[in-house]
């Protein structure tokens, strides 16, 4: 339980600053994974293989989304930070939860502006505020 107040402070936190500012601060989810990690060696449940690589894929993939497509190095470190704290596993979940809500919120949009949007700008919405709700999610379910 104190580990996914710990993650749901840190997604609060990266959701606020990423809806405000468009970024995420680098400091929270490294913040958060030592706690996390602090807190799994604590209980006797930490794994360091299912941690780091949990993190080596996920940082992985989405250091190349921020390389090359329409991410930041923020969403490379939350996420790698997630599979840190969660493991891989259960990080896929959030982000299939994730993206199906970004997908929805994407097409809501549109329907709802309709002609109103400009074609020659991309839609873009900050990825923290989903991943908090696939995190959520996923903690439910």
């Amino acid at each position: 339980m104190i580990v996914q107040i710990i993650i749901l402070i840190a997604l609060a936190i990266a959701s606020f600053t990423d809806i405000r500012k468009g970024e995420i601060p680098i400091w929270v989810f490294p913040s958060a994974a030592i706690l996390v990690c602090a807190v799994r060696f604590w209980e006797g449940s930490f794994d360091l293989m299912a941690s780091l690589i949990g993190f080596f894929i996920y940082f992985s993939l989405y250091i190349l989304f921020a390389l090359f497509a329409e991410s930041g190095g923020g969403d490379a470190i939350m996420m790698g930070s997630m599979g840190f704290m969660i493991y891989a596993y259960p990080t896929l979940k959030v982000i299939i939860i994730s993206l199906v809500v970004y997908v929805v919120t994407v097409i809501a949009i549109v329907i709802s502006k309709g002609a109103e949007l400009d074609r020659s700008k991309r839609l873009q919405l900050p990825y923290a505020p989903f991943v908090g709700i696939g995190y959520a999610v996923s903690c439910i379910v």
